[in-house]
C-alpha cells in the first residue's frame, strides 16, 4: 500500500484544471449567438478540450504521471494556438504567468515523488517524476520549438499584430518563450549532470 501523501499544490492545480475546463465550455455556450457560422466547430473543439482537461485533472489527482506530463505539454501549446487564432493579448500573458507558476509547483520534489511513486526502484532526480529524463528538458525543447515558430511568424508576417498595440507581439513573445526555453534546458541539463556526478566519482574510485 502506498502511503505517500498528495501535495496540496497538486490537489489545487488539478481541481483548477478541471474547473477551468468546465467553466470555459459553459462560458462559451453563452456566446453562441456571437460565434456565427463557425459555432459548431468551435463548440466541438471546446468540448474536446473540456473532456481532455477533466481527464488530465483526474489523472493528476490519482498521481498518474502522464496526467502531469500531458498538462505541462498541452497547456503551452493551447496558449500559443489561442494566440494565433485570437491575437495575443492580456489574457495570454496571464495564462502564461499561471502556467509558469503551475510548472514550478508541479516539478517540486514533493510533487515529483507523488507522481513517480512505484515506478522506479532506483533513486532519480526529483524533477523526473521518479523515472526517465528531467521533465524540464522536454518542456524546454517544446518551448524552444513553439518560440521559434512564433518568432518566425512575427518576423515574416509583422503586419499580423494584436489590435491594442503597434508592436510586433508575435516576435516579442516568441523571444520570451525562447528565453524561458533556455532557462528550462539549462536547469534540466544541469540537474542531469549533478545526478550523474556521484556515480562517476564512485566509478573512478572503483
Amino acid at each position: 500500500m502506498d502511503n505517500r501523501k498528495r501535495p496540496t499544490s497538486v490537489t489545487v492545480i488539478a481541481w483548477l484544471v478541471i474547473a477551468g475546463s468546465v467553466l470555459g465550455l459553459v462560458a462559451l455556450l453563452f456566446t453562441i449567438p456571437l460565434l456565427g457560422r463557425h459555432a459548431g466547430s468551435i463548440i466541438l473543439g471546446s468540448l474536446v478540450s473540456t473532456v481532455i482537461g477533466v481527464i488530465v485533472g483526474k489523472a493528476m489527482l490519482k498521481g498518474l504521471n502522464w496526467g502531469r506530463v500531458s498538462y505541462l505539454f498541452l497547456q503551452p501549446a493551447g496558449i500559443v494556438l489561442g494566440g494565433f487564432l485570437s491575437r495575443f493579448g492580456p489574457k495570454h500573458v496571464l495564462a502564461t504567468f499561471v502556467y509558469t507558476v503551475f510548472l514550478v509547483l508541479l516539478t517540486q520534489p514533493a510533487a515529483s515523488a507523488f507522481f513517480g511513486r512505484g515506478h522506479s526502484p532506483q533513486p532519480r532526480p526529483a524533477t523526473t517524476g521518479g523515472y526517465g529524463p528531467d521533465l524540464r528538458i522536454f518542456i524546454g525543447w517544446m518551448f524552444a520549438i513553439l518560440g521559434g515558430i512564433l518568432t518566425a511568424f512575427g518576423l515574416f508576417s509583422p503586419s499580423t499584430r494584436a489590435p491594442w498595440t503597434r508592436s510586433n507581439v508575435n516576435a516579442e513573445w516568441g523571444i520570451v518563450l525562447l528565453v524561458f526555453a533556455a532557462i528550462m534546458l539549462g536547469l534540466g541539463y544541469r540537474a542531469q549532470v549533478a545526478s550523474r556526478a556521484p556515480e562517476q566519482r564512485q566509478s573512478h574510485r572503483g
